[in-house]
């Protein structure tokens, strides 16, 4: 797992070791009806190629012990 985007931030590094453009990124989040990295919490991409977004606007993560372990797990995160 790697994160791709943290506080809306898109973190290159991570998204050209998953073999990712920015713009197959934005096509990824515009197919989930995000238009905008900036509104983002993160964006975890997972090693079968899905993605996990969540929104810094979310009143809460839906499973919040999930994003905890995958955020200490990802590969290159600090």
């Amino acid at each position: 797992m790697r994160v791709l985007v943290v506080h809306g931030q898109v973190r290159r590094g991570e998204l050209r070791r998953c073999g990712l453009t920015d713009n197959e990124l934005v096509t990824h989040l515009r197919q989930r009806g995000v238009f905008s990295p900036a509104d983002l919490r993160c964006v975890l991409y997972e090693a079968k190629g899905s993605f996990a977004i969540a929104g810094e606007d979310a009143p809460a993560d839906p499973d919040p012990e999930l994003v905890r372990v995958g955020l200490k797990h990802a590969a290159g995160y600090r």
